[in-house]
């Protein structure tokens, strides 16, 4: 059950993937996590695979602040 969840959400997520890497690095250090390395592949984008590792407590003090201050709407 939770591997058909995690697989049938990726194609949802690959669309986030498309944000110039400019952005996804501004955005993370805004929430207090490390941006994923230059050139990171779709995968690595969308959290498969160990290309980009968030400890669970940096993703939940991330999550909290992006409730209090949510990003500025484009």
């Amino acid at each position: 059950m939770c591997e058909a969840v995690a697989q049938s959400c990726n194609a949802y997520f690959a669309v986030g993937s498309e944000v110039r890497p400019a952005d996804l690095a501004n955005l993370a250090h805004r929430y207090g996590l490390d941006a994923p390395a230059a050139g990171s592949t779709v995968d690595t984008l969308i959290g498969l695979g160990n290309g980009w590792t968030i400890a669970p407590v940096a993703l939940a003090r991330a999550y909290c602040r992006l409730i209090q201050e949510p990003p500025p709407r484009t």
